[in-house]
């Protein structure tokens, strides 16, 4: 990383401890390594809140199914969740995930051993690719055409401007 800084022309910062792979074995129990706490600090209590529906998608980095609120604030509302492996999330940053017209509207995060459950708002459009190919062959009009790409391109305008970035799942209608 120093070296990388030092072709950049920044100066290169000191070591500040030991990284905790690096750590002597301070992390080590009596029967050896322990695993990585892959802990994300959301509370663990998905199934007290929702009842977990049917799935309406699947992409790359899990699954989304249709939920119902069982308490709180979003009792007996709709909404969709995805569900997300740890072992696949790596930068996903949930709380950007709100703060635009055109980004489905975050709720909140539950989390168990193997998932992060994200609960969201439930959008019944369908998929972009989907919506134009139903048209039957027709082309989209130049209006609808330019309507899409504004869009589009608004959001990820919004999603690169954000301080720290944003992985994009996936673009639905």
């Amino acid at each position: 990383m120093s070296a990388i800084l030092k072709r950049q022309g920044a100066p290169a910062k000191q070591d500040e401890g030991p990284t905790p792979e690096h750590d002597g074995g301070g992390a080590a129990d009596s029967e050896g390594e322990r695993p990585l706490d892959k802990s994300l600090g959301y509370p663990k209590n998905f199934v007290a809140k929702y009842e977990l529906g049917k799935e309406v998608g699947r992409g790359h980095f899990g699954r989304t199914c249709w939920a119902k609120g069982k308490k709180g604030e979003l009792k007996n509302q709709a909404v969709a969740v995805k569900i997300i492996s740890k072992a696949k999330m790596s930068n996903l940053i949930l709380k950007a995930m709100s703060g635009h017209k055109n980004l489905v509207q975050f709720h909140e995060a539950f989390e168990d051993a193997q998932n992060v459950y994200i609960v969201m708002e439930l959008c019944e459009g369908g998929e972009l690719l989907d919506r134009i190919l139903s048209r039957g062959g027709r082309y989209v009009t130049e209006r609808d055409a330019k309507s899409i790409i504004v869009q589009i391109l608004s959001i990820v305008a919004f999603c690169h401007l954000q301080p720290r970035g944003i992985s994009r799942a996936n673009l639905s209608a």
